[in-house]
C-alpha cells in the first residue's frame, strides 16, 4: 500500500470529524501517537476495573456499603452533570 493510499484511507476517516482538516504527514503521526497513548489509557481502566472486581471478594461488609454508598454518590453526581 504506497503512503497516497493510507493518506487518502486516514483522510476518508478524518473527514467524518468535523472543524479538522488534516494536511500533512505530522497529522498523521500525532494521530497515531494519540491513538497509541488511548490504548494505554483503555488498557489501564481494564487492569485496574479487573483489580477493583477482585478485591471486592476481600471487603468486610463494612467496607462493602461504603463501597455501594461511594458509587451511588458517583452516579448521582454523574446523573446530575450529564444532562
Amino acid at each position: 500500500m504506497s503512503l497516497q493510499a493510507l493518506q487518502q484511507v486516514f483522510g476518508s476517516i478524518i473527514a467524518h470529524i468535523p472543524g479538522v482538516s488534516v494536511n500533512g504527514v505530522s497529522y498523521y503521526i500525532a494521530f497515531a501517537g494519540i491513538a497509541i497513548l488511548l490504548t494505554f489509557v483503555v488498557a489501564g481502566v481494564i487492569i485496574m476495573l479487573a483489580k477493583a472486581f477482585k478485591a471486592t471478594w476481600n471487603l468486610t461488609p463494612s467496607g462493602f456499603l461504603k463501597l455501594l454508598l461511594a458509587l451511588g454518590v458517583v452516579l448521582i453526581i454523574i446523573g446530575i452533570v450529564v444532562p
